[in-house]
């Protein structure tokens, strides 16, 4: 749609909105796939060295409480996360997080992308 706009309303350059639209998306694209491409990396590393265990049975062993869990992982350890990393990290690392001590992935998503509190630290972030 921007293409066009560019294209018929403003009278830029077929090529040179071409190009426009291809770094907008190479420039948007690469903050987010060295987020996931990295959680992803360090995600296998905690498993492969056994740390993800030790991280798994300290966050159940504060509540048997599910709602209690996604509070303090997706949002206060996300918040920390957020501090430390920046621009949305803690949304690719506490859905993991959630789903290693059991939530189902349609929740571990929900509560880490879609509801307002675990969202508001990266929301303040990545502008």
């Amino acid at each position: 749609m921007a293409l066009l706009v560019s294209i018929l309303v403003y009278d830029v350059p077929v090529g040179q909105s071409l190009d426009m639209g291809l770094e907008g998306a190479a420039f948007g694209l690469f903050p987010i796939m060295w987020i996931v491409v990295n959680a992803i990396w360090i995600y296998n590393m905690t498993v492969r060295t056994g740390h993800f265990a030790v991280l798994r049975r300290s966050f159940a062993t504060i509540s048997d409480d599910q709602r209690i869990q996604a509070i303090i992982i997706a949002f206060t350890f996300g918040a920390l996360i957020e501090g430390l990393a920046g621009f949305g990290t803690p949304v690719a690392i506490t859905a993991v997080m959630l789903l290693a001590i059991g939530f189902s992935p349609l929740k571990a998503a929900a509560l880490t992308c879609c509801s307002p509190p675990p969202t508001a630290p990266a929301a303040c972030s990545a502008r």
